[in-house]
C-alpha cells in the first residue's frame, strides 16, 4: 500500500487506528513500525521517506463492548446504545495540508495519550476480565449474570477503584467524559449488566496466558498500584489488591482446567508470583 500510493503521488496522509489492548511497557508501535520499515528496506529511499512521513500507526481507545460475533452474520450484531467514545493518539496522527487535527463526531484527539491507554486496560478490561473468570469459575455463562452476583460484583468494584483512584491521583481526566474516578467505574459495571449484548464469560476468559502477562490487565494492574503508591508493601494495599488477585487465582484455575498451558498450576503459580511487584508475603 506504501507503495503504490508513492507510486501515484498521493499527497494525502494514510493514518491508520490500531484499536488494540497494548501492554504496559511495551512499545508495540514502534516495534510495528521498524518491522515495516524493514520490509521496505529493499526500496529507494524516497518511499521510505513517504512512509515516515506520510503513514501513521496511531494508537486508538474504543471502549466499546462487542461481544463474539457469529461468523455466519446471520443475526445482527449487537451494539450499545449508549456509544461509548473513541479516543485517538494526537501526537501519532499525521495531519494533512490544513495542519489541523479531524473534528469527528464521536472521536476525541488526546495528547498526551498514556492516561487515556492506562485507564482502559488497567480499570476497563481489568475488571472485564476479573467479571468473566469469577464468572466463569462460579458458573454463570453470560456477563449480565455473572456482574449481579453479589460477592463478584463487591470484589470488582473495590478493584476497580483501588486503581482507578491511583490512576486518577496521577493523571489528569478532567477533559474526557468521566472526569471522576467513581463516576468512571460505575459507568463501567453498569455496562456489563446489559444481556442484550449476549456476552459470554467463555468469551471474555480468551487468551488467558496473555492476560496475565506482567503488563497486561491483572498484574499490570496489580503493579502500577504498587508501585505507584506510598509505602506501598504493606498489609493495607494487599488488601486492596485482593479482589484481583483472586481473579488472577481464577484465571489460573482457568488456564490449568482448559489445558491452555503445558505446565501444572504449581508452576504457573510460581512463574506469575514471580511478575508481581506486591511482596511475596502477602501472597498465599
Amino acid at each position: 500500500m506504501v507503495k503504490f500510493r508513492y507510486a501515484f503521488h498521493i499527497a494525502s496522509p494514510l493514518n491508520i487506528l490500531l484499536c488494540e489492548n497494548m501492554p504496559v511497557g511495551k512499545d508495540t508501535i514502534s516495534q510495528l513500525r521498524s518491522a515495516i520499515a524493514f520490509a521496505l528496506s529493499g526500496e529507494s529511499s524516497e518511499v521510505r521517506l513517504y512512509f515516515e512521513t506520510h503513514v501513521g500507526l496511531v494508537p486508538a481507545i474504543n471502549e466499546a463492548i462487542v461481544p463474539q460475533v457469529e461468523a455466519s452474520f446471520a443475526n445482527p450484531i449487537p451494539i450499545e446504545a449508549d456509544l461509548a467514545p473513541l479516543y485517538v493518539d494526537a501526537s501519532e496522527w499525521k495531519l494533512d495540508s490544513s495542519n489541523q487535527l479531524p473534528s469527528w463526531p464521536g472521536v476525541q484527539f488526546k495528547r498526551p495519550f498514556e492516561p487515556i491507554h492506562l485507564r482502559k486496560l488497567l480499570v476497563h478490561n481489568m475488571t472485564h476480565a476479573l467479571v468473566g473468570y469469577l464468572g466463569h469459575f462460579a458458573g454463570y455463562l453470560e456477563m449480565s449474570e455473572a456482574v449481579l452476583d453479589p460477592e463478584i460484583r463487591a470484589l470488582v468494584f473495590d478493584a476497580a477503584n483501588t486503581v482507578a483512584n491511583a490512576l486518577y491521583a496521577d493523571w489528569r481526566y478532567s477533559d474526557t467524559q468521566h472526569r471522576e474516578a467513581d463516576h468512571y467505574v460505575s459507568w463501567i459495571l453498569d455496562r456489563y449488566n446489559n444481556p442484550e449484548l449476549g456476552d459470554q464469560t467463555t468469551r471474555v476468559c480468551r487468551d488467558a496466558l496473555r492476560k496475565l502477562e506482567q503488563g497486561d490487565r491483572l498484574i499490570g494492574a496489580i503493579n502500577y498500584v504498587v508501585t505507584h503508591t506510598l509505602n506501598s508493601n504493606t498489609a493495607a494495599v494487599a488488601e486492596s489488591l485482593s479482589g484481583i488477585l483472586i481473579g488472577v487465582a481464577a484465571a489460573m484455575r482457568y488456564v490449568t482446567d482448559t489445558g491452555c498451558a503445558p505446565e501444572g498450576y504449581a508452576d504457573l503459580r510460581e512463574k506469575v508470583i514471580s511478575r508481581l511487584a506486591l511482596d511475596s508475603r502477602y501472597l498465599v
